[in-house]
């Protein structure tokens, strides 16, 4: 089962790897026909057997490695075939995570848009380990165990031919069963898979909303419904247990069904003295040796069918969100200029061409739902797009180099989250190696940096997953100053303010006021809108641009004149 955009674990970056499982395969074969042989020999010598002769000392030895040297090979393999399904799984991970991180939204919805966090965890977790016990013990077993089986067949044959066509027969039938119980296990698979994402929705909804469930007293209702699909769950499992319990019972019954035959079939051959008594041993402790392979048959089976739900799945969410290679550009030194060039993404909407001059404040409006978040998205060349380009001082944005995008481009949406770790971990997200200087500006410029001096730790300071431990509008404060450290030439805010306490929302006015780079934002807010310099409104799939203030050039201190000239005074580049 392939993985798109990862190489298979039978491509050839894991040949080698494959390879030595071949051949310890095949050795593991090896000493099984070679354990027969002399077993036959050993027996036939001891009872006197026809002019059969004993192995002698070199024998006995030669059957002593052979009986080590088979166990050591499969402890060998078991390593090897670990190693293979751990570098891949590997490498479909990074897939995964390239594809939910870097991936195209898909249009339509926008990266603040709810997500269903329990089916992403069983993605991460549950797909995942399907996929690397199929290659770890489904693969490279089905490798060694068909190896092993043919070793059973060449050694019966070499002893008896009509053995080996019992036992080839009665193995073929126990394969055929095999893939008709499978139907039912690929249905349980495929319900349990259902029911564990539904439970780790609920779970994840739940921790999400601790405080509305008892506020509103949703508490007891919640764990009813835990409690259903708790016991959903249950059911699902024991329909996947009943199916696996049938595989395994199966293959038991195969291998007892096969020793029997060949018990009966060489208790007649021997009385009819076509069948020697070392033959009839030699071939009943070879098809003793089938218990285990067998039973491993069957659960590779098992690994089998999990792992191409779990892998259907994944190129499905893979599939959703493509990440498409370009190439990519550096960003020139610019004031952030800013040209939206007929842009038709589909079914959201289309634009004229609009164009932002350096400095300039930009607020786009519309209902929710009209794709206002996707604009903005498409503006930071996030977004796929039919048609159309988005510049930035003369350089597209989809285009620019990953290390240029974060250095020119900082944003801040209420739906964005925080990470785990510390204030300043949080505020330098964009600059991980930003002085302490740059930390305190940005905290400043948000009006943050009252709440920092308060810490004891200060910047310091811990907070826990999406800013746990801040309050929402001390939260939106973090995002606001991650966004302007460093001073990025363009700004792009996504109903920010809607997250913002009174200090936070003080800071934002002083930023649009004085900040000297370009600025565009969505919002809600009238009195944003007033103070901006043009108007995107965005409405029926279409965006029309109105200029708002074209006087604000004008005014001492702001507007987009005084911004220009503090943009051409800065002397330094800031690197991040």
């Amino acid at each position: 089962m392939q993985i798109h955009g990862v190489q298979g674990p039978l491509s050839r970056v894991h040949r080698p790897l494959l390879a030595t499982l071949v051949i310890l395969g095949i050795l593991q074969a090896a000493s099984l026909v070679g354990v027969a042989l002399i077993t036959q020999s050993l027996v036939a010598g001891m009872v006197g057997d026809g002019d059969a002769a004993g192995p002698g000392a070199i024998g006995l030895a030669l059957l002593l490695v052979l009986a080590v040297g088979g166990p050591a090979a499969r402890w060998l393999e078991r390593l090897l075939a670990e190693r293979l399904g751990n570098r891949y799984v590997h490498a479909v991970r990074l897939r995964l995570f390239d594809a939910l991180t870097l991936g195209q939204v898909p249009v339509g919805r926008t990266p603040g848009a709810r997500r269903q966090h329990g089916i992403q965890l069983v993605r991460f977790s549950n797909d995942l380990t399907a996929l690397r016990q199929w290659v770890s013990l489904g693969l490279a077993r089905l490798i060694g165990t068909s190896l092993f089986l043919s070793g059973v067949v060449v050694a019966v044959l070499l002893i008896d031919t009509r053995v080996a066509a019992l036992v080839a027969a009665l193995l073929a039938l126990a394969v055929g069963a095999t893939l008709a119980i499978g139907i039912g296990f690929e249905k349980s698979v495929r319900l349990t898979r259902r029911r564990r994402g539904r439970i780790a929705n609920a779970v994840s909804d739940a921790l999400q909303n601790t405080a509305n469930l008892a506020t509103f007293g949703r508490t007891g209702r919640e764990r009813k419904r835990l409690a259903r699909l708790s016991l959903e769950l249950g059911d699902a499992l024991e329909k996947r247990g009943f199916w696996i319990g049938a595989l395994r019972g199966f293959t038991d019954f195969a291998h007892r069904l096969i020793m029997i035959s060949v018990l009966l079939a060489g208790a007649l051959w021997l009385a009819a003295g076509t069948l020697s008594i070392g033959g009839l041993l030699a071939v009943l402790g070879v098809s003793a040796m089938l218990g285990g392979p067998l039973r491993e048959l069957g659960r590779v089976f098992e690994y089998w069918k999990s792992a191409g739900v779990g892998a259907e799945k994944l190129n499905a969410a893979i599939e959703a969100r493509p990440v498409t290679a370009v190439h990519r550009k550096r960003l020139a030194e610019g004031r952030g200029k800013l040209v939206v060039e007929a842009l038709d993404i589909p079914g959201v909407l289309t634009t004229p061409v609009l164009r932002a001059r350096a400095g300039e404040r930009v607020a786009i409006t519309g209902v929710n739902g009209a794709g206002k978040s996707t604009l903005l998205r498409a503006i930071a060349g996030l977004s796929p797009v039919r048609s159309g380009c988005v510049r930035l001082d003369k350089v597209e944005t989809r285009r620019l180099h990953s290390r240029d995008r974060r250095r020119a481009i900082g944003t801040a949406a209420n739906a964005d989250g925080l990470v785990t770790g510390s204030i300043s971990k949080n505020v330098r997200y964009r600059w991980p190696s930003a002085p302490a200087a740059a930390v305190d500006e940005a905290c400043k410029t948000a009006g943050l940096d009252s709440l920092v001096a308060g810490l004891d730790r200060g910047v310091a300071t811990r907070i826990g997953p999406g800013g746990a431990g801040l309050s929402a509008g001390e939260a939106a404060r973090v995002k606001l100053a991650r966004a302007v450290i460093g001073e990025p030439r363009l700004l792009l805010f996504d109903e920010i303010e809607s997250g913002l306490d009174r200090r936070g929302r003080q800071a934002l006015s002083r930023l649009l006021e004085h900040y000297p780079g370009t600025v565009v934002f969505a919002t809600h807010d009238n009195e944003l809108v007033s103070g901006a310099d043009q108007v995107w409104h965005v409405a029926d799939g279409k965006v029309t641009a109105d200029l708002m203030n074209p006087d604000r050039a004008k005014v001492a201190g702001g507007g987009e004149v005084a911004r220009t000239l503090k943009i051409a005074d800065r002397s330094k580049v800031v690197s991040l």
